[in-house]
């Protein structure tokens, strides 16, 4: 279950909001982004139940890579480069074996 927060949503003032585990991809916008890696943050997210607006903080290792385009240090990245610089697809075994967590594909609600 998930944890209520006192707070009240900063997009409709709802005092109905719960912190659930996140985990989130983010990457580079356009196709300068192609080249640039995957930045995964696992943050306790705060969402409201009655707008949907969520709000998490992005940790400074991980920050560092959005802020300079480039993977460095111990941030939890996914390069899409091998070894000799050529692109590649990164299947969802390789990205859980390179995290050490197991990933879930979520499927798009049909309407």
């Amino acid at each position: 279950m998930s944890a209520q927060s006192s707070s009240h949503c900063r997009s409709c003032q709802s005092a109905n909001q719960s912190t659930f585990n996140g985990e989130i991809a983010i990457h580079f916008p356009g196709l300068e982004g192609v080249d640039k890696p995957i930045v995964w943050v696992f943050p306790k997210v705060l969402v409201c139940l009655n707008c949907g607006f969520t709000e998490f903080a992005v940790p400074e290792k991980e920050l560092g890579v959005l802020v300079s385009g480039s993977s460095g240090g111990d941030a939890t990245v996914v390069s899409r480069e091998n070894d000799a610089g050529k692109r590649k697809s990164l299947s969802i075994k390789t990205v859980q074996k390179s995290l050490g967590v197991r990933l879930h594909q979520v499927l798009p609600p049909r309407y």
